[in-house]
């Protein structure tokens, strides 16, 4: 029994805690910068709640107490009536301080939230006369604005009518400029009609000239194809013409003539002359046509010393493409460097009459050591050009 009293008695305490700590947080005081009158209302009625609640916790803490106090103990010993009414008196006493307390709270916060109010109503009355204030000024600035564009707008007008005065002269001007531009229009007239009768004929003319160039340059292509020459850009004193090949291949040799004159009392003579094939001889052709000095003989003589040489020059200049070659023509030589490192250098004979006719054969073979008897080509190897190939094959790797 006295373990549940004790317990009843820590739970009463614990209760009438509580409710104390939440009457100080109720009644601690509130800055009325953070709420409004509502929450000041609210705030004074939770107030009120907890203060009932304090009440009947007392009550419902302060019996057990009291009981659980006294219910062990002698009779003697519990306190007499008088003493009581007496602690009651102070409890209610101290109750009354405490309840005129907050009522003198109660009215301070009312007080507060009738000044409050009164502020919030002179603020709104201020802020709309504000306003209205702010309005009048804006419509004020905008009739200012629409003055000054008007006032704006006469000042052009003024000028614009002062300019209308010095327009009307300058309009006289700029139509007698116009009647003197319509003169002299009607005179260009007449001199562009000139004009373009001349450049009408001027132009017939170089069309009639274009047509006769075009026919010489048309005879000039065949004749040179008949004859097989161009004739090439050269110097005033000098003639370069070209002797085609076979005209096959792009890769064909094309021998050009280059012939240079002198002048005499009756013309001109031929000086010198040069080919661009240095294989071809014409020293001794070009000795009698000096001499003589004609020029058809000379290029005929060349010609049909070049149709001869050609196709010697021509494979010449094939097998030169991937090897390498010295040709000595007076003699007749070719020697061929063969092998992966240029080692082995074979020399052949040509005859005077290749590639006409005769035989090519072998003189020797230097940089490597083998008997030139075993080295037999094959019946078939007749041209330079299947010579160099079947040594090729034999000493390529080499």
């Amino acid at each position: 029994m006295h373990e549940s009293t004790a317990m009843e008695k820590k739970a009463n305490y614990h209760t009438v805690g509580q409710s104390l700590e939440q009457f100080k947080k109720a009644a601690c005081p509130i800055p009325l910068e953070n709420f409004d009158a509502n929450e000041i209302s609210t705030g004074l009625c939770t107030l009120a709640q907890l203060e009932q609640r304090l009440k009947d916790h007392y009550v419902q803490a302060e019996y057990p107490l009291l009981f659980s106090e006294y219910i062990n103990e002698h009779p003697s010993t519990w306190p007499r009536m008088e003493e009581v009414e007496k602690k009651t008196s102070d409890v209610n006493t101290k109750h009354r301080q405490s309840k005129d307390r907050v009522n003198e709270t109660k009215e301070e916060i009312e007080e507060i939230l009738t000044k409050l109010q009164s502020t919030h109503e002179l603020f709104d009355e201020k802020i709309s006369k504000m306003e209205w204030k702010i309005n009048t000024l804006k419509e004020k600035s905008e009739r200012v604005e629409e003055l000054k564009l008007r006032e704006s707008k006469m000042k052009e007008l003024q000028s614009t009518k002062q300019d209308l005065g010095g327009f009307e002269k300058r309009i006289g001007d700029l139509k007698e400029k116009i009647r003197n531009k319509m003169m002299l229009c009607k005179n260009l007239e007449i001199t562009v009609s000139a004009v373009d009768y001349q450049q009408n004929y001027k132009a017939q003319k170089a069309k009639k000239r274009k047509a006769e160039l075009d026919s010489l340059r048309s005879i000039k292509e065949k004749l040179e194809q008949m004859s097989g020459l161009s004739f090439l850009p050269s110097s005033p004193s000098s003639i370069k013409v070209q002797l085609n090949g076979s005209g096959k291949s792009i890769d064909d040799l094309k021998l050009t003539l280059t012939m240079e004159f002198g002048v005499i009392p009756f013309g001109l003579h031929l000086t010198a002359a040069q080919v661009n094939v240095n294989s071809l001889y014409i020293d001794d052709i070009l000795e009698i046509a000096i001499k003589t000095n004609d020029v058809p003989m000379f290029i005929t003589a060349v010609r049909q010393r070049w149709q001869t040489h050609y196709p010697l020059a021509q494979e010449m200049l094939h097998i030169a493409k991937n090897h390498a070659v010295d040709w000595i023509r007076e003699e007749g030589i070719v020697r061929v460097l063969l092998g992966a490192t240029g080692s082995a250098i074979c020399t052949l004979l040509l005859p005077s009459t290749y590639p006409a006719s005769g035989d090519i054969s072998l003189l020797r073979i230097g940089g490597i050591d083998i008997n030139i008897q075993d080295v037999v080509p094959p019946p078939s190897t007749k041209s330079l050009t299947d010579w160099v190939l079947f040594l090729e094959d034999k000493f390529g790797n080499i």
